[in-house]
Order: structure tokens, then sequence, then C-alpha cells
């Protein structure tokens, strides 16, 4: 159906007066014009209240070409008036709740950037360095900013255990000491609790891991990405995602034997030596299987340091 507008103008007083013909009540725009109508005569109605002639010629709700004559007609009107003020508050109110609430997780990420730019500026840091800052934001966040482990401790430990399993199952069965198959109905919870003493990590281009030389505390798991295997300054290797390094130091306090650099943006998954050691006083028999590990471990290193040792002598014989 065609609606028609019409605003006219009083000479007189520059008193404007909304009209509104053809607008069916079925209409599909009725809601619309609804609004826009109380908007006007809100605005209207707190200007030129007090003047009753011109409330009695111009302000009107445009339905009929009723004006209100008596008091009572008039008293009436203004209710409904103001309840179409509230309404259109509410409407408006709620219109405001809807886009606040809307990617609320991006917004919190802008302003983490821009916190994080003037931070940057503040503190005077060169260029290069505010670009690898931001990559490793971008790269860590994608546009979202949750915390997560706020989140994650709001939760109770089933959950906890179960969002961390679904993500790292795969990691850690690839871990042939960290598997667990004993069918004593604990596999499962041993999974969930290694799962659960998982950190994520992130590296972005060229950072380095660790260093060759080194305290070994943690191993890491490659959920995504590549990292480069440093011996001596020079590269050895490569592992992929999928892959995990730096076991070890769950099983001996050895000093890094290579430095790792990521290769690309990578995503890992550290666990600490503490937490390995306080899930084995659960769990006796990998604990057993760890010591056995680490008993072997270290017959190696003891030969290696003894070929070591007599190649040396051999040398300085010579």
């Amino acid at each position: 159906m065609h609606i028609q507008y019409d605003l006219r103008c009083s000479d007189e007083r520059g008193a404007c007066t909304f009209l509104q013909n053809g607008l069916h009540p079925l209409s599909s725009f009725s809601a619309i014009a609804s609004t826009f109508h109380i908007g006007v005569i809100f605005l209207a109605g707190f200007v030129e209240l007090g003047k009753t002639s011109f409330y009695k010629d111009n302000l009107y709700m445009a339905w009929t070409n009723w004006i209100p004559e008596s008091n009572a007609e008039q008293i009436v009107n203004l209710c409904f008036i103001l309840v179409g003020a509230v309404l259109y508050a509410l409407l408006v109110g709620l219109l405001s709740s809807a886009a606040i609430s809307y990617d609320a997780s991006g917004r919190l990420y802008q302003q983490k950037i821009d916190e994080l730019m003037q931070y940057l500026t503040w503190k005077r840091i060169d260029e290069e360095t505010k670009t690898r800052v931001l990559s490793y934001f971008e790269f860590k966040y994608r546009g979202k900013y949750f915390e997560e482990q706020s989140l994650l401790e709001d939760m109770n430990n089933s959950l906890r255990m179960e969002l961390a399993s679904i993500n790292c199952r795969r990691l850690i069965e690839k871990v042939p000491f960290l598997h667990r198959q004993a069918g004593d109905g604990r596999d499962e919870i041993y999974l969930g609790k290694i799962a659960t003493a998982l950190k994520a990590a992130y590296y972005i281009t060229g950072d380095y891991v660790f260093h060759q030389g080194d305290s070994a505390t943690e191993m890491y798991f490659i959920q995504s990405g590549k990292v480069n295997i440093i011996v001596n300054s020079k590269l050895v290797s490569h592992a992929n995602e999928g892959s995990f390094f730096g076991e070890v130091a769950l099983i001996a306090n050895i000093p890094r034997t290579a430095s790792i650099q990521a290769a690309v943006p990578c995503v890992l998954y550290s666990l600490s030596a503490n937490s390995f050691g306080e899930i084995l006083n659960e769990f006796e028999d990998i604990k057993e299987r760890v010591e056995l590990i680490f008993q072997d471990r270290m017959e190696k290193v003891k030969k290696e340091k003894e070929g070591k040792v007599k190649a040396l002598g051999i040398a300085k014989f010579l």
C-alpha cells in the first residue's frame, strides 16, 4: 500500500504538523511508521506541551483528523503520548543493547589492541618490535579476545577435563610413555588430568621456544605449525604438526640438547615436569614406566660422557 506523508508548517509560529495518509493498520510498515510518529511526538511534546493552542492544533496522532478539545480528551491523549515515549525509549534501549552485545569478543580484542598500541607508543618501542608484537596478538587471538583461563576456572573439573581431552587427546596419545591402557576404568581420568595440565603457548615466525643448554622443565606438543631443530647453531631437522619434543624434561634434569625455533606461526602445548610429577603420584603404573625410562636414559648419557672423555684423552695423547 502506498503511504504519503505531509509535513505542513505554519507561517505565524513556524510550528509543523505531521500528517500521514493511507496507512492501513495491517500494513507491513505500520510498526516503523508508529515508531517514527512516537519520536516526533516525544520531541515536539516536550517543546510546546505547555502551549494549549499549539498542542490542540499541531500535536496529535495522524491516524485521523481528530483533535482533542476537552480537558479529559487532552489528558487521555497526553497519556498515550507518554506511553508512546516510554515504548520508544524501550525500543532504543533494546537496539542499543543488541548492538553492544553483538560481537562482544571482537570489541574486547579491538580495545586490547588499542591499549597495546598506546603502551608501545608510550614506551617508545621501535617499529620492527611493534610489528612483531602486533603479529603475535593477531595470531594468538585472531580477532577475538577471550579470557580462556577465567572461563575454564568457572567450570567444574569434569567439564574442564572433557574440553581439554577433546583438544589434546590426539597429541598425548602420540607420546609412548604417556599412553595408558590399563583397562581399570581410570584411563580416561588419566588422559583428562594430562590434558588439563597442558598450557597453550603461541609463537610467531623466528621466536625461540628454548635454547640449547637451557634448563629443561617442560615438554611440548605441536598442535599447529612447524619448528626448526638447531644444534650448535646449525639447522639439523624440523618438527611438524602433531609432533612433540623436549620430553626428556619430564624424565631427567638434563640441559636442552638443541634449540627450537618457530619456522612459521605455531600453537604449542607445554607440560611441565612439576605437573607431570603430581599426576604420576596418582598412577603408579605410569610412574614405574617413567622410572625405567629414566634409568635407561641415564645409562645412555653416562656412556656418551665416557665416550667423549676417552676421545678427548686419545686426542691429547696423540
